[in-house]
């Protein structure tokens, strides 16, 4: 069977695996190597997903967060709950709502999102090394409609996803 891709150039696929089963063994795999990496930080992936998403928008509450990563609200608890413990993120009363409590990373967490930004950065180029840039650029907006039309993220694009797709005219 051949396959044209974006770039013009032909591919000779064989029978094998179907999609969803790469899929599956894709992300178990990736999902085991990253694990055993942020181990080495006494983090797991959930961690490392909180610390990033918290880096970039101090004083989310931690309903915010549970919906932005999409983990139940009484998991949410627990694993700020863990972090906290580390010494990784503190709760803060929330200015405008005493109800809420304001996660903010400290120093300690600052560190952490360093050295998680260069684990998860170190895995993503380790498991696409194989793919050149344009190839990944394609395989992540393959992966957006997939994700998208299982509800496992938002129909919205946001503006730096706008800037790397191709135009629809091209």
């Amino acid at each position: 069977m051949h396959v044209t891709r974006i770039d013009g150039a032909r591919l000779e696929t064989q029978a094998g695996p179907d999609a969803a089963s790469l899929l599956s063994q894709i992300g178990a795999h990736a999902t085991t190597r990253l694990s055993t990496w942020l181990a080495v930080l006494a983090l797991a992936p959930v961690h490392a997903s909180m610390i990033q998403v918290l880096a970039a928008q101090p004083g989310m509450s931690q309903c915010a967060l549970a919906k932005a990563l999409g983990i139940l609200p009484s998991r949410m608890v627990a694993y700020t709950d863990q972090l906290e413990t580390k010494g990784l993120l503190e709760r803060r009363r929330h200015r405008k709502d005493r109800r809420n409590h304001a996660l903010h990373l400290t120093k300690a967490g600052q560190a952490a999102y360093r050295s998680t930004s260069q684990v998860t950065q170190r895995h993503r180029q380790e498991l696409l090394a194989g793919l050149t840039k344009q190839q990944r650029i394609q395989l992540a907006g393959l992966l957006q409609l997939v994700a998208r039309e299982q509800g496992l993220i938002s129909s919205q694009i946001s503006p730096k996803e706008a800037e790397t797709r191709p135009s629809k005219s091209a």
